[in-house]
Protein backbone atom coordinates (compact mmCIF):
# COMPACT_ATOMS: atom_id res chain seq x y z
CA UNK A 1 0.00 0.00 0.00
CA UNK A 2 2.93 2.32 0.52
CA UNK A 3 3.74 1.99 -3.18
CA UNK A 4 0.19 3.03 -4.09
CA UNK A 5 0.67 6.39 -2.36
CA UNK A 6 3.81 7.25 -4.30
CA UNK A 7 3.45 9.17 -7.50
CA UNK A 8 5.11 7.58 -10.47
CA UNK A 9 6.80 9.74 -13.02
CA UNK A 10 5.29 8.95 -16.36
CA UNK A 11 7.66 8.95 -19.29
CA UNK A 12 6.53 9.58 -22.83
CA UNK A 13 6.23 6.63 -25.16
CA UNK A 14 9.55 5.84 -26.80
CA UNK A 15 8.19 5.17 -30.25
CA UNK A 16 5.63 7.10 -32.25
CA UNK A 17 3.98 4.29 -34.23
CA UNK A 18 2.77 6.31 -37.21
CA UNK A 19 6.14 8.02 -37.55
CA UNK A 20 7.90 4.65 -37.61
CA UNK A 21 5.55 3.41 -40.34
CA UNK A 22 6.38 6.47 -42.44
CA UNK A 23 10.10 5.76 -42.31
CA UNK A 24 11.28 3.22 -44.82
CA UNK A 25 14.83 2.54 -43.76
CA UNK A 26 15.39 0.32 -40.71
CA UNK A 27 18.55 2.33 -40.00
CA UNK A 28 16.47 5.49 -39.65
CA UNK A 29 14.04 3.75 -37.29
CA UNK A 30 16.91 2.38 -35.21
CA UNK A 31 18.52 5.81 -34.97
CA UNK A 32 15.16 7.34 -34.02
CA UNK A 33 14.73 4.89 -31.15
CA UNK A 34 18.29 5.39 -29.96
CA UNK A 35 17.81 9.16 -30.00
CA UNK A 36 14.63 8.93 -27.93
CA UNK A 37 16.35 6.64 -25.42
CA UNK A 38 19.26 9.07 -25.15
CA UNK A 39 16.86 11.98 -24.66
CA UNK A 40 15.14 10.08 -21.84
CA UNK A 41 18.39 9.87 -19.87
CA UNK A 42 18.24 13.54 -18.84
CA UNK A 43 17.24 14.00 -15.22
CA UNK A 44 15.93 17.53 -15.66
CA UNK A 45 12.32 17.50 -16.88
CA UNK A 46 12.65 20.50 -19.21
CA UNK A 47 15.81 19.23 -20.91
CA UNK A 48 14.37 15.73 -21.28
CA UNK A 49 11.15 16.89 -22.90
CA UNK A 50 12.90 19.46 -25.07
CA UNK A 51 15.18 16.80 -26.58
CA UNK A 52 12.32 14.32 -27.01
CA UNK A 53 10.27 16.98 -28.80
CA UNK A 54 13.25 18.05 -30.91
CA UNK A 55 14.02 14.45 -31.92
CA UNK A 56 10.42 13.82 -32.95
CA UNK A 57 10.29 17.06 -34.95
CA UNK A 58 13.52 16.29 -36.80
CA UNK A 59 12.48 12.77 -37.73
CA UNK A 60 8.94 13.83 -38.67
CA UNK A 61 10.38 16.47 -40.97
CA UNK A 62 12.61 13.86 -42.60
CA UNK A 63 9.72 11.40 -42.93
CA UNK A 64 7.55 14.13 -44.49
CA UNK A 65 10.24 15.04 -47.01
CA UNK A 66 10.82 11.36 -47.73
CA UNK A 67 7.16 10.66 -48.50
CA UNK A 68 6.52 13.79 -50.60
CA UNK A 69 9.75 13.99 -52.60
CA UNK A 70 11.84 11.46 -54.38
CA UNK A 71 14.66 11.28 -51.85
CA UNK A 72 17.86 9.69 -52.93
CA UNK A 73 20.33 7.63 -50.93
CA UNK A 74 22.66 10.63 -50.51
CA UNK A 75 19.95 12.66 -48.74
CA UNK A 76 19.27 9.76 -46.38
CA UNK A 77 22.98 9.33 -45.67
CA UNK A 78 23.33 13.04 -44.92
CA UNK A 79 20.38 12.89 -42.53
CA UNK A 80 21.78 9.77 -40.87
CA UNK A 81 25.24 11.27 -40.38
CA UNK A 82 23.81 14.49 -38.91
CA UNK A 83 21.49 12.50 -36.65
CA UNK A 84 24.35 10.30 -35.46
CA UNK A 85 26.28 13.42 -34.45
CA UNK A 86 23.24 14.67 -32.53
CA UNK A 87 22.83 11.24 -30.92
CA UNK A 88 26.45 11.28 -29.74
CA UNK A 89 25.89 14.74 -28.25
CA UNK A 90 22.70 13.58 -26.50
CA UNK A 91 24.48 10.57 -25.05
CA UNK A 92 27.37 12.69 -23.75
CA UNK A 93 25.09 15.32 -22.26
CA UNK A 94 22.74 12.71 -20.81
CA UNK A 95 25.68 11.06 -19.06
CA UNK A 96 26.77 14.40 -17.65
CA UNK A 97 23.19 15.00 -16.52
CA UNK A 98 23.29 11.74 -14.55
CA UNK A 99 26.43 12.82 -12.69
CA UNK A 100 24.76 15.69 -10.88
CA UNK A 101 21.70 15.48 -8.64
CA UNK A 102 18.54 17.33 -9.58
CA UNK A 103 18.28 20.75 -8.00
CA UNK A 104 15.55 20.93 -5.35
CA UNK A 105 12.45 22.73 -6.54
CA UNK A 106 11.90 26.23 -5.24
CA UNK A 107 9.35 26.35 -2.47
CA UNK A 108 7.61 29.49 -1.34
Amino acid sequence: QAAAGRRRRRRPALVDAELVRAMVSPRVVQLYRQSLRAANTFREYNFRHYFIRRTREDFRAFAGRWSTEAQDAAAEETFLSDSKKRLAMLQRQGTISQLYPEAPSAQR
